[in-house]
């Protein structure tokens, strides 16, 4: 390069590659031997600014990028590079202010302007906290677009973003639209295929998702790859029994696909079906071997039949498994299984022990610190501790209605029924159904308040769902402490 500058694919070949393996002395060394030879080119430009950014001269870099937008007003790479770079020194207002001018600037350029909406999103989600003005700046672009005469790409960018701001309704006409084209190309068939099924798990149309998957089967045909991603999708958007049928197909034509009889196994259990899954993973076993995802599965299926003991000898088989395999590590998920399991089972150290392994592994793992905190309440131990795992948890699902509960049942163990009943009293109003638990721990906190009737109220909600010879003996101690009515 140095004797031949002129030469500007090689210089530029040359000067990215410096840049790309952390060179950017070396990258300014050539870009100034191609300044010398008179060579005007905006990329060069922004090559010298994202050097001096790498020795840390930022405000340089800014400078640089500057000229280079006054210069070359229609080079919109400079404008992007500014703007990042803004973000990165959360000089906001110079961030926006430079997509704002890039905006008007390529107003009329519809792969510009998509371009921009990008670096909008991408703010938006760098600076959390401008999240909303990403998101009314990159609708303003959108409004301008009209997607119908754009090319399958550019049409399948345009509708990310609209799913990127939360506009899932028109994402999902621009992919029904695209359903109808003639032809999709076959690099983009499995990119468009889950992001069309998943945008309507987050808009709420489950009931469209059947009709969606047919769309889908309509151009891409057969092929056990793809039906086992729609599979996946119907698991994951509540629709076992429509994953159970494709499953089916996958499995008629390609009985070999491993990871379709653990999908199928998940459909079967979802379906309350735990002896079609645990039959199911047998029939794997016997052509795969026993792997972590049989043995982890029939655990489960064995936990839903609440047949503790078997489920606890499929979850130790899947330890086993994990930790002899080439990472040797288990995970979250099968150690919280493992603590209920032993929990069910009246081994409250190991379920302890697996719990807090789970918490470790996973800090924020909201289930198992609820778990492990309502435990510790039943045991009548550790009560502060149980306390602060069960406020963990509510901070990060504050209206979960078992983790309410959790949070009254232990201030009430802690002497505190009326600091208790607040919580109870959400958890029972929240919960989907009349939940026994928690009206047992209400009528608990009521009797201790001296609330009687409200107590045998509670006690007579558990007898509707759950009639068993203790609450009856509750609710007859409620009802023999009210005063007797006067004629």
């Amino acid at each position: 390069v140095m004797l031949d500058p002129v030469n500007e694919p090689l210089a530029a070949d040359v000067v990215q590659y410096f840049l790309s393996i952390g060179k950017p002395k070396l990258t300014l060394q050539v870009l100034t031997a191609v300044s010398s030879a008179g060579i005007i080119n905006p990329v060069f430009k922004e090559m010298e600014a994202l050097a001096n950014l790498a020795l840390g001269r930022t405000n340089r870099a800014i400078t640089i990028l500057y000229t280079l937008i006054r210069q070359h007003p229609a080079y919109l790479p400079g404008y992007l590079t500014l703007s990042s770079i803004a973000a990165s020194k959360n000089d906001y207002r110079l961030a926006e202010k430079t997509l704002r001018t890039a905006s008007s600037t390529f107003a009329t350029n519809t792969l510009n302007s998509i371009q921009i909406a990008e670096a909008w999103v991408q703010y938006g989600r760098t600076v959390s906290n401008r999240w909303q003005v990403a998101i009314q700046s990159t609708k303003d672009i959108l409004n301008q677009v009209i997607y119908t005469n754009l090319d399958f790409q550019t049409a399948l960018r345009l509708a990310n973003l609209y799913a990127a701001i939360g506009q899932y309704q028109t994402a999902i006409d621009i992919y029904t639209e695209l359903l109808g084209r003639p032809a999709i190309p076959n690099e983009y068939k499995d990119l468009f295929i889950l992001r069309y099924l998943s945008i309507h798990q987050y808009v709420g149309k489950q009931t469209q998702l059947p009709t969606a998957i047919q769309q889908i089967r309509q151009f891409v045909g057969d092929n056990p790859s793809t039906l086992l991603k729609l599979a996946i999708v119907c698991n994951e958007s509540k629709h076992p029994e429509l994953a159970a049928q494709l499953l089916k197909e996958v499995l008629g034509t390609n009985p070999d696909l491993e990871a379709a009889y653990y999908e199928l196994a998940r459909a079967k259990m979802a379906m309350r079906e735990p002896n079609a899954a645990i039959y199911v993973l047998e029939n794997a076993r016997r052509k795969f071997g026993a792997t972590y995802g049989t043995e982890f599965l029939t655990g489960i299926a064995y936990t839903i039949q609440e047949d503790y003991t078997n489920a606890l000898r499929f979850f130790t088989s899947a330890e086993i498994i994990a930790t002899t395999t080439a990472n040797g590590k288990t995970n979250e998920l099968l150690c919280f299984y493992l603590g209920s399991v032993f929990e069910r089972l009246g081994n409250y150290p190991q379920a302890e022990r697996y719990l807090k392994i789970a918490i470790q592994l996973r800090p924020d793992f909201h289930e198992a610190l609820n778990y492990l905190g309502y435990m510790w309440t039943e045991l009548g131990t550790n009560l502060l501790q149980a306390k602060q795992l069960i406020e963990q948890a509510l901070a990060i699902d504050p209206n979960h209605p078992p983790y309410l509960d959790s949070m009254g049942w232990v201030l009430f163990k802690l002497g505190r029924p009326k600091d208790a009943l607040p919580y109870l009293q959400k958890a029972a109003l929240l919960a989907p159904f009349v939940d026994p638990e928690i009206y047992d721990h209400l009528g608990e906190v009521y009797f201790s308040l001296r609330q009687y009737s409200k107590a045998a109220s509670a006690w007579q909600r558990v007898l509707q769902v759950k009639d068993t010879p203790q609450i009856r003996e509750k609710l007859a101690r409620a009802l023999k402490r009210l005063k007797p009515t006067k004629l």
